[in-house]
């Protein structure tokens, strides 16, 4: 192995000099569960210099770690990475990652990939971002003593030769809003808005009470079915604060791949002010113009007045109405207009 830069970042190979200090990173992130999951309480990622351990430093300072075990039958590399606490949140996971990857691409290792315990929401979001392919889950793949059964659901991530690594989700401008893929970031926001009555009232499969791990296993939802295809979520904001306001999307529901449900929700703090339906009318184009879907509808409760009002100020058109369509918190069977995009 040889030293890769990009920008501020250098992935080196480690040196024996290298395991004490990362032994000590490791194992004083005591609020990270998932690398002592992956690694054995951290013995077993820093037990030894070389055999595919490599070091991230951040402008000559050492802030973490990748390792990729390779296995002697398939030449599979399974990459496992951990950044130290001060450093996470600026994107450097996912950057050292997409070094790691291209680094074992390029070596002509026929498959890269990376098993990620489903509930480590920021491992997923950062396989997503590193370019990497949702390819599976596996029931209860890992041994996990602090849960209850022992056992972990596992997605496994992968690149394989000659496979180009996953496009990012674009951003998209309508007016004075931005939307962008949502990031960890979002978590606080998300929590607050989505935990809101007047929010989680129309949307029927979200927890109560709606808190942060919610949030961040919502984001790192978004991510996977960007990778899996099934699915983009963008987060709109307003383009000159930041300030998330709400969330637009496509789902792939229906059996033609050609056809997707719009959803959306927006916090009680933007309402009023016509971002919903920009955002919504943005999605909508762009399902259209860079997916080239023939349709694009939404399913509307009947007694959903602002969801409607949305729908009409996005370009949609009211199409029909099917009862008992939508199933309830509770259970019942509601009736849903159903909303076309006409533009």
């Amino acid at each position: 192995m040889v030293s890769h830069v990009e920008r501020d970042l250098t992935l080196r190979p480690a040196h024996a000099e290298d395991v004490r200090a990362l032994q000590a990173m490791v194992d004083a992130d005591a609020a990270d569960r998932w690398t002592r999951v992956l690694y054995d309480g951290g013995r077993s990622a820093v037990s030894r210099a070389g055999a595919g351990l490599e070091v991230v430093e951040r402008d000559g300072a050492v802030i973490g770690l990748v390792e990729a075990r390779t296995d002697p039958v398939s030449g599979t590399v399974e990459l496992g990475w951990w950044i130290e606490p001060a450093q996470r949140g600026r994107h450097t996971a996912s950057r050292v990652v997409r070094l790691a990857v291209d680094e074992a691409l390029r070596s002509g290792v026929p498959r890269v990939e990376a098993r990620v315990a489903t509930a480590n929401h920021s491992s997923r979001w950062v396989a997503a971002s590193a370019g990497l392919r949702l390819e599976a889950g596996l029931h209860e793949a890992w041994d996990d003593d602090t849960v209850a059964g022992g056992r972990l659901d596992v997605e496994v991530w992968r690149l394989v030769a000659g496979e180009a690594p996953l496009d990012g989700q674009p951003d998209l401008t309508a007016g004075v809003l931005h939307l962008r893929p949502l990031a960890p970031s979002d978590a606080d926001a998300l929590a607050r808005g989505m935990d809101d009555g007047s929010v989680r009232r129309w949307l029927h499969h979200t927890p109560i009470p709606y808190g942060r791990e919610d949030a961040l296993a919502y984001v790192a939802g978004t991510l996977g079915s960007w990778a899996a295809g099934t699915g983009a979520v963008w987060g709109f904001c307003d383009s000159t604060t930041g300030e998330l306001l709400g969330c637009a999307g496509l789902h792939g529901r229906r059996p033609d791949p050609l056809w997707r449900e719009l959803g959306w929700h927006c916090f009680p703090w933007a309402r009023g002010r016509g971002h919903t339906a920009r955002a919504v009318g943005a999605v909508a184009r762009w399902g259209r113009g860079a997916l080239g879907l023939t349709r694009v509808d939404a399913r509307i409760e009947i007694d959903n007045a602002p969801s409607q009002r949305v729908a009409a100020d996005a370009g949609l058109v009211h199409e029909a109405t099917l009862e008992a369509a939508v199933t309830a918190r509770d259970g019942r069977a509601v009736t849903a207009q159903v909303w076309r995009w006409a533009g």
